[in-house]
């Protein structure tokens, strides 16, 4: 089974990208997958990995769909620059993970729990109607499923945005081939929301990493720390449709979402 890694950064996070990849190489030390950097002009050199540069016009799912063509693979764990591998990982988790989707021709994998469970499993299905079940942060996807999902011109916004707004209209139903992890062995902490360090993950990486000293990008408010972590709370607590009609509600009221679901 062949395995690549590919990383999306852009040179305005090269700072971020500075970070990601001195975590990467630090805490994933028995990686054996083939590493390639998804970027645009400006980005500097990392380790010798293969570099496809892309136009500013390029989106990143094309960008994915550019390298999966060039080089072919059976999957491809797909990381934004801000999807920084935050401790150790255990390789024999990861590989227990590709043989269960290569035995059983799973397609996608959300890694990214959207609720840490006390289960044995590693993973579980994604319900029809979960919101951010599918998402683009950091995931694992076949060749097909790139092929399919990133042929045709489409953002990473609209392509999560297309899986929200169907989660509005499915039923509990699972996916039968697109699974997300029950746990975080990929250790991934999402570094940056609205282009700022998360206050929470800049703590804890502060102590970690040389890199992120020299950062001057700044840190969210606190305000808008606190918004993110109720708006996160509400994927656990309320279903789609009430969380539409309280963002409703809140819009009227001079509230502004990124997405209108």
């Amino acid at each position: 089974m062949k395995i690549n890694i590919f990383v999306n950064i852009s040179s305005k996070y090269q700072d971020v990208a500075d970070v990601f990849f001195e975590q990467l190489e630090k805490n994933w030390d028995e990686n054996k997958f083939d590493i390639c950097i998804l970027c645009d002009q400006g980005v500097g050199e990392y380790n010798n990995y293969k570099k496809f540069v892309y136009a500013d016009d390029i989106t990143l799912p094309n960008r994915i769909y550019d390298a999966a063509v060039k080089k072919k693979a059976d999957y491809y764990i797909c990381f934004l620059g801000d999807a920084i591998i935050g401790n150790k990982i255990i390789q024999y988790k990861i590989e227990k993970l590709f043989h269960y989707m290569e035995a059983n021709k799973i397609e996608y994998c959300n890694l990214i729990p959207i609720n840490q469970t006390k289960s044995d499993s590693l993973y579980r299905f994604i319900r029809k109607n979960e919101f951010y079940g599918i998402g683009f942060i950091a995931f694992i996807a076949s060749y097909n499923f790139i092929i399919k999902e990133f042929k045709e011109k489409i953002t990473d916004f609209e392509f999560e945005h297309k899986y929200l707004k169907m989660a509005l209209l499915q039923n509990k139903n699972e996916w039968t081939n697109r699974i997300i992890l029950n746990k975080n062995i990929f250790n991934i902490w999402h570094g940056i929301i609205k282009g700022k360090w998360d206050r929470k993950v800049y703590r804890s990486l502060k102590n970690k990493s040389i890199v992120i000293r020299r950062s001057k990008r700044s840190k969210l408010s606190v305000f808008d720390t606190i918004y993110v972590r109720i708006a996160r709370l509400s994927q656990y607590i309320l279903t789609p449709m009430t969380r539409q009609k309280i963002k409703n509600i809140l819009k009227k009221i001079g509230f502004k979402f990124i997405t209108e679901v």
